[in-house]
């Protein structure tokens, strides 16, 4: 069994699911995440809600027993489907391991799909889809179509619709070829995290999963879908007391160093109160309503992502703020300021290692694409922040937040006078908005 760091483990079964462990021994908590590459965007439009479907029918034959089980004796299991990925965590008792590994190897290799079965998880689908238009319609009403492809949501209202519908008409045999295609283990990643040896984890699921029929099946590898390369300009008009403005800078890739940047990037643009965008905003009228900034690296896009909420009647000036923000930290912090940097994100990777679910759900994320260059463990990116030196990310900065790689948008509570101040401005360096 290969090991890529002292405290982990990781194998990849004969049936092409990678599974990593890592030891927690100081914890009386197993946790588990299994995560599929596959999500909203991987839906054509004969297929809406067969992802959403297919995580509720999960849970259900054999299951079923299980995930009560786990409940019953305070433990916590769930699934949620993202535009890119669908997530399942368990986390448990160490005493409820067995049972846990079981509900996991049922996932992986779920029961037949049962007509009376699919009936009654669509309804709960249905509910489910009727019950959270009015919290989409929040979200997605305030954005433009451009925005809506980028994030996955184009015609959400009809799909809200036809995903109902659709539902009503679903076959098993419909479900199951979905299923073979989508949720192949090829396409997926285990990562379990536990008081147990990191090793015996591993062999104890594998030799669970074993005792499941698996039908073969060839994993449909997803395309990546290219952001437009020329300026659109669209900025969007309506009535609010507060506008939103986003800016990405987009990476095709990032390697481990690059990943580092982002993060730098990301750490120094967010801030406390009285640093980073948020500081900034603040001292120009106390406009700030929410300010926050995150790197992230998706199936289809990398790079760094910044939000920030103002009054409306504010929206010029703090986009000014905004992007002059990114624009003074392409040349990079100083010397002082990398180094609380890098304390801030070193006590942000200890926080989240210390807690098994948080592990797991990193290790199994981390280990989704293995083809990309990853940090798969807090030990290796400390590391890797420590050895980065000012020269190293000034340098990456200027290339990471270049006004070429810029996409930008701003929503909400725009008066008509300021779009086409507010377009200028947001395309000025050649940027993407």
């Amino acid at each position: 069994m290969p090991e890529t760091h002292p405290h982990i483990a990781a194998s990849i079964l004969p049936c092409g699911l990678t599974v990593s462990a890592v030891q927690r021994p100081e914890s009386p908590t197993l946790a588990a995440a299994l995560v599929y590459g596959v999500g909203r965007r991987s839906e054509s439009k004969a297929e809406l809600g067969l992802t959403h479907l297919c995580e509720h029918l999960a849970f259900g034959g054999q299951n079923a027993a299980l995930v009560e089980e786990i409940l019953t004796e305070g433990g916590a299991v769930n699934g949620e489907v993202g535009f890119e990925t669908t997530h399942y965590a368990i986390s448990c008792h160490r005493d409820l391991t067995d049972s846990a590994l079981a509900c996991l190897a049922g996932m992986v290799c779920p029961e037949a799909v049962d007509a009376t079965a699919l009936a009654a998880e669509a309804k709960i689908c249905g509910h489910e889809l009727r019950a959270g238009a009015g919290d989409a319609a929040e979200g997605f009403g305030s954005l433009t179509k451009e925005q809506l492809r980028v994030l996955g949501a184009v015609n959400w209202r009809a799909n809200v619709r036809a995903e109902v519908r659709r539902f009503g008409r679903l076959t098993p045999a419909v479900v199951e070829r979905y299923r073979r295609e989508h949720f192949a283990p090829q396409r997926a990643s285990l990562a379990l995290a536990g008081p147990q040896p990191r090793g015996e984890l591993i062999e104890r699921f594998a030799s669970t999963l074993a005792s499941r029929p698996l039908e073969d099946a060839t994993p449909l590898l997803a395309g990546r879908t290219e952001l437009p390369t020329a300026p659109v300009g669209r900025v969007m008009v309506q009535g609010g007391a507060y506008a939103r403005i986003d800016v990405w800078w987009i990476a095709p890739e990032l390697a481990i160093a690059d990943r580092l940047a982002a993060d730098i990037a990301a750490c120094a643009l967010s801030g406390g109160p009285k640093s980073g965008l948020f500081g900034a905003l603040r001292t120009e009228a106390a406009m700030a309503y929410h300010v926050d900034a995150a790197p992230w690296d998706s199936n289809e896009d990398s790079g760094v992502r910044s939000v920030a909420i103002v009054p409306a009647r504010d929206v010029l000036r703090a986009v000014e703020v905004v992007l002059s923000q990114a624009d003074a930290l392409r040349s990079g912090p100083t010397e002082d300021s990398l180094e609380r940097i890098k304390r801030r994100l070193i006590r942000q990777v200890e926080r989240c290692f210390e807690w098994p679910g948080y592990a797991a759900n990193w290790l199994a994320y981390e280990h989704l694409r293995p083809e990309l260059t990853r940090l798969p463990i807090a030990q290796d990116y400390i590391a890797g922040l420590l050895a980065m030196t000012l020269g190293e990310v000034n340098a990456r900065l200027a290339v990471l937040l270049a006004p070429d790689r810029r996409y930008a948008f701003v929503m909400g509570g725009v008066p008509i006078t300021k779009r086409r101040a507010l377009r200028k401005r947001i395309l000025a360096g050649g940027g993407r908005s």
